[in-house]
């Protein structure tokens, strides 16, 4: 069984991947269950952290090829801190 930071980090991978063009995206990434490892994207709306709900854009970066990647080290405090 994986770690919430790494199912985290391939959910929002398969996100990147469904979606190609993240620059423009404004959807929205919720952990619906830390405990279970369970996320959803809802859509367009408001980013609130404080009920686990953030910017898809948020989550990534550009890598050195200028792809979008997922943001590992945000995603690991994002982990951290739910």
């Amino acid at each position: 069984m994986y770690s919430l930071e790494e199912e985290l980090y391939r959910f929002v991978a398969q996100e990147i991947q469904r979606l190609q063009d993240v620059e423009y995206c404004m959807d929205l990434i919720e952990i619906t269950d830390p405990y279970n490892h369970l996320f959803r994207n809802i859509g367009v709306g408001v980013q609130d952290e404080s009920h686990n709900i953030y910017r898809l854009t948020d989550l990534c970066m550009l890598d050195e090829t200028m792809q979008w990647i997922p943001n590992r080290s945000r995603i690991r405090r994002i982990v951290e801190s739910v």
